[in-house]
């Protein structure tokens, strides 16, 4: 996302507006709850390395933080790097990029390489970063965010307006024209293998009277209409088209489209929620220009950062819930006990507690003219937040800091329970009780079952490599690729977050109870009051 547009003169409104009430709305019902501060005791700084330019957000793979900052050059904010650190934040090695990327890169399941686009695609070695291959077709630039799925890595291009499709050696599968003009997201693929992208192509003679039109002015004063004419393509892995479905007002796309089960989400200065065919299901009444938030989900739930709230969507488009935050930033990443972590525009990184009300997490100390953020979170596989933020300079001189955090704090209403202790939970499918052979575990507010007995019970067929702790496990259309430890995996090629990672307890293998019943596109509940869960699928 880039931040040229930004303006330090909403530090002091900021300053002002984290002092007022945070609103929740849920359910229809509106409430206030007072904004709190961490105390020293619950956040600790792991450590901060500092990098040239404005880093943007992290990737954590496999012991490695992955990060990409963009510096200033004769040709604006385009020259960047590519760091490498490890979970001490020491850099391993970086890797100059002569045209960086206002997002990030992209990391296969193994942790074997690092892609990335900085006019040609490129693989890096993901240990050493040395270059293994890269690929640019004759007549084409390639920038933006490769998306890795499967066996293959997908690359769109502004200047041809195709996809690329390539194999892990950098071989051409496939490529297919999208349209004739106009600026391409990267892809998303859903759960059920579907490729998507957005396209806008921009009007700048609009009907200023149209509520998603963005409006301007001219040196003599008079009011223009800049409007896009856009659409979110479907595709199969082939390449072949499936649907399309017009979605007027979206502004070009540097993330790609937010795929969950069941559907997409799409929109930064305005939000369209539709389902797995490209029906519409939550369309804009208006657009909110310079809105610095993006659309996330977490397991079947959407959140929308937009004017100083985050609002809530369930898979059926419907809004449920309203979070008061000033200025979000980025996207909102929910950490293991469910709360929403994000930066606030120009100042603070934040979380919607439990109850709702704001507590701050850290205050960026600034040590040039100004600072604000330009990264969203990034969770380790041990909770630790992994994040950026930037320190500019008038001169354009900007330097980041990344960050490792410690939060130790936990939600209120969470019973007290040993980590990696057996509970008495039980376990309901379809109304029908699960009699497992092994207990359930709650650690740290999730639900976990032994791996085996869970996928049967699901009705899923499982393998496990116990060299790797990787687990493959697939049920009808879906497949679900998932290494023990990590907070990714892979849902039909797909990249989804865990709110916790698998484990191994005592020689069991235990995975997350939400986190693999949602992949698989199942209803999900958990009453604390009697410790059962209830899967409906």
């Amino acid at each position: 996302m880039t931040t040229d547009r930004r303006r330090t003169g909403f530090a002091l409104l900021l300053c002002l507006m984290v002092l007022l009430l945070s609103v929740v709305v849920d359910g229809g019902q509106e409430k206030a709850y007072a904004v709190s501060s961490a105390s020293d005791s619950d956040i600790q700084q792991v450590w901060k390395t500092t990098v040239k330019g404005r880093a943007l957000t992290p990737i954590v793979s496999h012991g490695f933080i992955y990060v990409i900052s963009r510096e200033l050059s004769g040709s604006g904010w385009r020259n960047g790097v590519l760091y490498a650190l490890n979970r001490n934040g020491e850099i391993v090695w970086q890797y100059k990029l002569a045209d960086a990327s206002e997002e990030s890169a992209a990391i296969d399941v193994n942790g074997d390489y690092v892609y990335v686009a900085d006019g040609e695609l490129k693989a890096l070695d993901a240990k050493t970063g040395e270059l293994a291959w890269s690929f640019l077709p004759a007549g084409d630039t390639l920038r933006g965010v490769p998306t890795v799925h499967e066996d293959r890595i997908y690359m769109t291009s502004d200047v041809t307006h195709a996809v690329y499709a390539v194999d892990r050696k950098g071989a051409l599968i496939w490529k297919e024209q999208v349209r004739s003009a106009g600026k391409l997201s990267p892809v998303a693929f859903s759960p059920d293998g579907t490729m998507v992208v957005a396209s806008s192509v921009q009007t700048d003679e609009g009907d200023v009277s149209d509520p998603l039109a963005e409006r301007y002015s001219d040196q003599s004063g008079t009011v223009h209409a800049r409007v896009y004419s856009s659409t979110l393509y479907a595709y199969d892995k082939e390449g072949f088209a499936l649907w399309q479905t017009n979605l007027d007002g979206i502004e070009p796309q540097s993330a790609a489209p937010v795929a969950f089960p069941g559907g997409y989400a799409v929109g930064r200065d305005a939000l369209y929620i539709l389902d797995a065919k490209g029906k519409i299901l939550h369309a804009p009444t208006s657009r909110m220009s310079w809105n610095f938030g993006e659309p996330a989900a977490a397991g079947n739930k959407i959140y929308y950062p937009t004017d100083n709230k985050i609002l809530g969507f369930d898979a059926n488009g419907e809004q449920i819930s309203s979070y008061g935050i000033p200025s979000p930033f980025g996207h909102a990443v929910s950490d293991a006990y469910g709360r929403l972590l994000i930066w606030q525009e120009n100042g603070w990184l934040a979380m919607m507690n439990d109850d709702g009300s704001l507590r701050i997490l850290y205050k960026p100390v600034t040590e040039r003219n100004w600072s604000h953020a330009n990264a969203s979170v990034a969770l380790g596989e041990d909770g630790t937040i992994y994040t950026a933020y930037m320190d500019g300079a008038d001169n354009g001189d900007d330097i980041s800091h990344i960050l490792a955090l410690k939060d130790r704090s936990r939600p209120s209403n969470l019973p007290v329970v040993d980590d990696a202790a057996p509970t008495e939970v039980t376990v309901r499918i379809n109304g029908k009780l699960l009699h497992l052979e092994s207990d359930p575990m709650v650690v740290r507010g999730n639900v976990y079952l032994p791996m085996r007995e869970l996928f049967d019970a699901l009705g899923a067929k499982v393998t496990y490599d116990a060299k790797g702790k990787l687990i493959t496990a697939t049920r009808g259309n879906m497949a679900l690729v998932y290494r023990i430890g990590d907070l990714t995996a892979k849902v039909n090629g797909q990249t989804s977050t865990l709110n916790a990672p698998g484990k191994i307890v005592q020689g069991r293998t235990m995975v997350p109870l939400r986190f693999v019943s949602q992949s698989f596109g199942f209803k999900v509940e958990w009453s604390a009051k009697d410790k059962s869960v209830r899967i409906d699928t």
